[in-house]
């Protein structure tokens, strides 16, 4: 299964066509998700159970993802703990 995690919706480009800045002020979005690590392990989990696949793909976009990458090593780590009994792929996407 694929999880596209939101790290930010800040960046440090201003491309003139992104509307996720704009869009996160206009509808007064936060800037960081709101939700813990410990929950995100455990609906990840949960869904693994529910559906049976063995295989978990994480995917860690943005604004720019980069910019919290102390929390992607984090979530990496604490990924590669509890959910150890699945076959984990980390992506990055990233404007580098």
């Amino acid at each position: 299964m694929e999880y596209f995690i939101y790290m930010t919706n800040d960046c440090n480009l201003k491309c003139e066509y992104c509307s996720v800045l704009l869009d996160c002020k206009e509808n007064n979005l936060p800037i960081k998700p709101t939700y813990s690590n410990d929950v995100l392990i455990a609906f990840i989990k949960q869904t693994q159970m529910l559906t049976g696949d063995g295989e978990i793909s994480i995917y860690f976009f943005g604004g720019e993802p980069s910019l919290e990458y102390e929390d992607i090593e984090k979530l990496i780590d604490i990924a590669k703990e509890e959910l150890s009994n699945f076959s984990l792929k980390f992506v990055l996407h990233t404007n580098g």
